[in-house]
């Protein structure tokens, strides 16, 4: 239960052309600054997370393994800096930045990440309140002590559709880098080197082959940082402060309440649930009328996450008092 980039020429999949990323422009300068500085400790030869937090895009679903975005990210890191980066993959299938918000202490930050990328442009779609709550997770990620770098990465569905434009305001102001699959993917399809069904392998998830342009996408642009990284870590600039909130800072502020961490008044048939990492560790019921109540709760908004199987029309939440 939670309570509350200008881009360049177009690589193609496996090559390295001149100019084959975006360079990283002065209202960028606050993400840069962090990104810099995660590389400058892994030059070092400390050790670095690099991590991604979105659905099942970033899970990985209809892409094989060693394909998937992510682990193509982390195959660039690792080469730049062997044997001194962990991957975390924290993409969870059919879930957006609400549960995301929520989830991301013990599915993300709990392991200390320096680089995160962030996709939730497709599974955020239609759902009420994604700017304040993905602010959550930005505002999460950029507060913590070791100062990590975000990445926004603007996945789409086949038709087009993405919270792009929703989501830039807030890259724009917390000055994070961004990358657009979906941009980018249309213009190549546009120029008519590439079709959709080249690149999708149903209507919402990239293949093997769309995996690949969206990670040549994403190490474009860190090539384009790494290139240009100041050979003396004093000419790297202090990270910024996290600036005021665009929308609200309410979702910085969350926890999750589950069988682990609360006992609530159980009416009926409700017994403790099994795990899933969708919607964590919760309590189940199966008989109309039964309650759950939860007693004691402080805090200014409150969510409810809820598995309905069987009857489509069981399950209520009321609010008391």
């Amino acid at each position: 239960m939670p309570t509350t980039t200008p881009e360049g020429p177009l690589p193609c999949p496996g090559s390295t052309p001149q100019n084959a990323g975006p360079t990283p422009e002065i209202d960028q300068d606050a993400g840069l600054v962090r990104l810099q500085r995660v590389m400058a400790r892994a030059r070092r030869g400390e050790k670095v997370v690099v991590a991604g937090l979105g659905g099942s895009i970033t899970q990985g679903d209809s892409a094989r393994d060693e394909k998937r975005y992510i682990v193509q990210v982390y195959d660039w890191w690792d080469e730049k800096f062997p044997g001194q980066v962990t991957l975390i993959n924290a993409g969870v299938g059919a879930t957006g930045s609400g549960l995301g918000v929520h989830r991301i202490e013990k599915d993300l930050l709990d392991e200390n990440p320096d680089f995160v990328m962030v996709d939730f442009a497709v599974n955020d779609l239609g759902a009420p309140g994604r700017e304040e709550t993905l602010e959550g997770v930005v505002r999460k990620i950029l507060s913590r002590p070791n100062q990590p770098a975000v990445m926004l990465v603007y996945f789409a569905v086949k038709s087009g559709a993405t919270t792009q434009t929703d989501f830039e305001p807030i890259a724009e102001h917390y000055r994070l880098a961004q990358v657009s699959y979906g941009d980018r993917i249309w213009q190549l399809v546009d120029a008519g080197e590439i079709t959709l069904d080249d690149v999708f392998a149903d209507d919402t998830h990239p293949n093997d082959l769309g995996h690949t342009y969206a990670a040549d996408f994403i190490k474009g642009y860190l090539d384009s940082v790494y290139d240009n990284l100041p050979a003396d870590d004093a000419n790297i600039p202090a990270v910024a402060v996290v600036p005021v909130p665009l929308h609200t800072d309410t979702f910085q502020y969350t926890q999750i309440i589950n069988r682990r961490t609360f006992e609530p008044i159980i009416g009926g048939s409700w017994t403790l649930g099994y795990f899933s990492r969708r919607t964590g560790e919760g309590w189940t019921g199966d008989q109309v009328g039964d309650e759950l109540i939860f007693e004691d709760l402080l805090g200014t908004a409150f969510g409810i996450v809820v598995r309905k199987e069987g009857n489509v029309n069981f399950g209520m939440a009321e609010g008391l008092g």
